[in-house]
């Protein structure tokens, strides 16, 4: 059987306590057919190297890009596309707070408008054709991987890393990082093939 392989992202603290340092990680590793490559960044690639690498486990570590101009319109849009209790209780003091009327009646706009399934399809194929996915391109000539799995389909790292994995044909998996991001994050800019 030829070797296959899994590109888990792991750009936060977090992820190496509550999932690479459990079960998870001893389980890939036990399955010699499977290269693990563990994607961080260079301020974490020592401390990855230290307690990750080893056998059929790699770390490859990226710079950490700035969010581009189009990134961070996007990010906006789509985090005021979540109509729920948290983020109508965070607009509402931010309203408070600093005023603006039409930034808080955009949020409100957008907000309903998210709830329209249609409207989060397109948000996210407009998304898709107007922000480029040229990130991690040396990553995926080097590896070639079979599936590429985000720890945290809210943070730009990883939608960035999904949105290579999809331009080039290669299946995501995915995991929210904590149960609350959904309904207080945004709605996700890439869809992963599966949900853990």
């Amino acid at each position: 059987m030829a070797q296959k392989t899994i590109v888990i992202a792991g750009f936060s603290d977090l992820i190496a306590r509550n999932l690479l340092g459990t079960q998870f990680l001893k389980s890939l590793r036990a399955k010699q057919d499977l290269q693990i490559v563990i994607l961080t960044t260079r301020d974490r690639e020592a401390y990855f190297k230290s307690a990750f690498e080893g056998g059929n486990v790699a770390v490859s570590a990226v710079d950490e890009a700035p969010m581009s101009a189009r990134e961070r319109a996007w990010w906006t849009v789509l985090n005021e596309m979540i109509d729920s209790t948290t983020t109508r209780v965070i607009w509402k003091a931010d309203y408070e707070t600093h005023g603006g009327a039409g930034k808080y009646l955009r949020f409100f706009a957008l907000a309903k408008l998210g709830r329209l399934n249609l409207a989060r399809r397109l948000a996210r194929w407009l998304y898709s054709r107007t922000v480029p996915a040229t990130h991690y391109r040396e990553l995926f000539e080097r590896y070639q991987p079979d599936i590429v799995f985000s720890t945290d389909l809210q943070s730009i790292y990883d939608i960035r890393l999904l949105q290579a994995a999809q331009a080039r044909g290669v299946k995501t998996a995915g995991m929210v990082r904590s149960w609350d991001n959904l309904s207080s994050k945004g709605i996700l800019p890439v869809v992963p093939d599966s949900f853990v």
